[in-house]
């Protein structure tokens, strides 16, 4: 194990970025350190983008069904 001095602003710093992340401070530096993104988080899973969806979507009601790209462009030629 080596001790690394660090500024007390620095190492808050870190701590924060760790914890914004979900990390500990020993993983956010070991991720900085092999070169990996220590911003990177882990792949969503098919249910987790499903989640973020609907919490995007919003609740309107469906076009009708004989609705056509000739509908947005009446003005046009």
């Amino acid at each position: 194990m080596v001790n690394v001095q660090l500024h007390d602003s620095v190492a808050a710093a870190l701590a924060a970025q760790a914890s914004l992340q979900g990390l500990s401070l020993e993983d956010y530096l070991s991720r900085l350190a092999n070169g990996g993104d220590a911003a990177a988080t882990p792949p969503l899973s098919a249910e987790e983008v499903d989640l973020q969806f609907d919490e995007l979507s919003l609740d309107v009601p469906p076009l009708p069904p004989d609705f056509s790209r000739a509908d947005i462009y009446l003005d046009h030629d």
